[in-house]
Order: C-alpha cells, then structure tokens, then sequence
C-alpha cells in the first residue's frame, strides 16, 4: 500500500515538474515580447496542451516502475518565435535558462518540505512521505542538469551557441535535427559522467536544504 502512495504521488509530482518547465519558458517568452505560447494555449496548469505522450508519461513512467535510479522526460515543446525579441541574444537566453532554473526552484521546495516529514528511522521507518520528496527533488535535479547539456534541442544549447563563432552557429543548431538521436549517444557514451554530476548537485542541494 505504502509503494502505491509512494507512485501515486511521484508519477503526477514528475509530470507537472515537466510541464512546470515548459511554463516556465512560454512565460519568459512573454515578458521578452513573444506572445507565440499564450497564443498556443501553453501558459495554462491544464496539463493537455502540454503533454508527449512518450516524453511526459511513457518514458518516465517506465522509468520509475524499472526503478532504473533515475527519471526525466520532456513535455511538448513550447512555440516561440525570437523574432519578437526585443533583446534577442540575451531573451534567447533567458527564456532558455527559466525552464532549468524553475527545475531548480522545485528541487529546492521539495528539499524544504522534508523538513517537515521524519527521516527514516527505527521510530519512524516508513515515512513515505520523506521517501516521496526526496526523489522529488532529485528528479527535478536531474530535469536541470540533463536541459544544460549543450546539444540541440536542449535548453543548453541556446547559451552553448553564444560562445561559438557567428558564423558556426547555424551548422550547429542543425544538429537539432539529430537531436534525439545524439543526445542517445550522449548517454549512452557519458551517462556515468552525467550520473556523477547529478549525484554532485542533488548532494549539494540536500546540503543547502539542510540534509546533507
């Protein structure tokens, strides 16, 4: 019963951190100037609009019932034109960062309310609670760090490409194209060095959060 909580409770927490993500960048696509997401119907908590559903429900779905240790995902991509930019370098990567830094803030939040449930402990050995937002977090952590790898589509890319010549940059967001499929690669190749940076930061979190 405590492993149906447990699920009950992660698999939504996970999907709307996702979704969260997704709101995060339509709404810093506004305030730069961009109205394309409102227009979409993407500023919205109705998770619908925002759904994959491989990205948002099947991938990390499967993920935490194979308990492989570690969850993400990705909701339907928001609309935005850069056009409507008043800054276009420095809104690219804004909008681009809000998505990684919401991540952050949950992760944070969700560090916070263990403090108010009991660490497990011969007294208290089944706090699902604990349990819960703990994996919580990490999986938020996880969101922020696997959005800053620098390969097309990803979040990272669009502050990646501002350190390249001007003139690379459109062969470099071609890579989009293939973007799935390298970010795969990526894993497949550096997923122990990804996991030891995540490990990393879900420890330094717990640390400011006072769990360390």
């Amino acid at each position: 019963m405590e492993k149906v909580y447990f699920y009950a409770g992660l698999i939504p927490i996970v999907a709307y951190s996702i979704i969260l993500h997704e709101i995060a960048h339509a709404v810093a696509a506004l305030w730069s100037g961009d109205s394309t997401a409102l227009h979409a119907n993407r500023i919205t908590l109705n998770p619908i609009p925002h759904i994959d559903p491989f990205g948002t429900i099947l991938l990390p779905g499967l993920m935490i019932i194979m308990n492989t240790g570690i969850v993400f995902g990705w909701a339907k991509p928001v609309p935005v034109n850069r056009l409507n930019f008043r800054h276009p370098v420095r809104d690219d990567i804004f909008v681009s960062l809000a998505g990684i830094a919401t991540n952050l803030i949950l992760a944070f939040f969700f560090i916070l309310l263990l403090h108010l449930t009991h660490k497990p402990s011969p007294v208290y050995p089944g706090d699902m609670n604990y349990h819960l937002f703990r994996m919580a977090a990490g999986v938020n952590i996880v969101l922020a760090v696997f959005n800053l790898i620098p390969i097309p589509p990803l979040d990272g890319s669009h502050v990646f490409k501002y350190l390249l010549p001007r003139d690379v940059r459109p062969k470099y967001e071609m890579l989009g194209f293939y973007g799935m499929f390298l970010i795969l690669i990526f894993l497949i190749a550096a997923g122990d060095v990804l996991g030891t940076v995540v490990m990393g930061a879900i420890r330094i979190f717990m640390f400011l959060g006072g769990h360390g």
